[in-house]
Order: C-alpha cells, then sequence, then structure tokens
C-alpha cells in the first residue's frame, strides 16, 4: 500500500501552486490541506507548503528533491 500524501498550502501561496502543478503533472494522488495546521505547529513547521508522506515532512525544496526522484511516475 501507498502512503498517503497529503500537502499544506495556502490558496495565495505562489510556491504552493507550483507543488500542486507538479504532483498533478505526475498524476500523484494527494489531499490538500488549507484550513487544519495543527499537525504542522505541533512539529514547528511554520512555513508553507509541507508535503506530507507518510509520517514524513517535507518542505518545498525537499518535496521537489522527493518528486525527482519519482522520476516520470
Amino acid at each position: 500500500m501507498e502512503d498517503s500524501i497529503t500537502l499544506y498550502s495556502s490558496p495565495t501561496c505562489p510556491v504552493c501552486k507550483m507543488l500542486k502543478r507538479e504532483l498533478t503533472s505526475r498524476n500523484i494522488t494527494y489531499k490538500v490541506e488549507e484550513e487544519n495546521y495543527d499537525v504542522l505547529k505541533e512539529r514547528h513547521l511554520l512555513k508553507l507548503p509541507i508535503l506530507q508522506v507518510g509520517e514524513n515532512f517535507m518542505t518545498a525544496p525537499e518535496a521537489r528533491e522527493w518528486l525527482r526522484g519519482r522520476g516520470n511516475n
């Protein structure tokens, strides 16, 4: 079973929009969370976007690196 993926973002964040486009273009199924940031606050992750894959939380640069590692999937 593949890990669930959640993108914590803001509707006005340009980097968030870029990451959404990248995920969509690679046909990666993900959920967008734009209201409940409690899980991020608990981990002191205060800058959006944050990509959660399973139990791993990634900043935008880390998420882009993770996507590069997935190739054209």
